[in-house]
């Protein structure tokens, strides 16, 4: 199993893997907030359910400007971005959803990854420095 090269890489790692996840749990309590409103007619839910969208939608932007630099260290893939490459033949989609999640996950519960266009494992507690 092959280690992040740095601390500070897995320190990105991580941190890349919690803003992934809250940008999808901020999408889904978004739109669940202003379905709320409208069910109940309620403005200041659909207001603030607008604002949680607006939210979500500035914080993809911060992500994908960030996520060129978060690579992996064997193949130099990137890992948070479609590149549009072929996908290894054992990298598994997280439920069958998206290969990223799957990362994502991985990274959170502190347990191995493996890359999507590698197919190499990962550790996500390790550093070789």
């Amino acid at each position: 199993m092959h280690r992040q090269s740095s601390t500070h890489s897995l320190r990105a790692l991580k941190s890349a893997s919690y803003h992934f996840l809250f940008n999808i749990l901020l999408a889904i309590s978004g739109i669940v907030i202003i379905g709320c409103g409208l069910v109940i007619q309620e403005k200041l839910w659909v207001t603030i359910g607008a604002s949680c969208l607006l939210f979500t939608g500035l914080s993809i932007a911060v992500f994908f400007l960030r996520c060129y630099s978060w690579r992996c260290p064997l193949c130099i893939g990137r890992v948070w971005v479609k590149s549009g490459c072929r996908r290894h033949r054992k990298a598994v989609k997280a439920m069958g959803i998206s290969y990223r999640l799957g990362v994502a996950t991985a990274v959170i519960r502190h347990k191995p990854y493996r890359c999507p266009y590698c197919g190499e494992p990962f550790s996500s507690t390790q550093s070789l420095r």
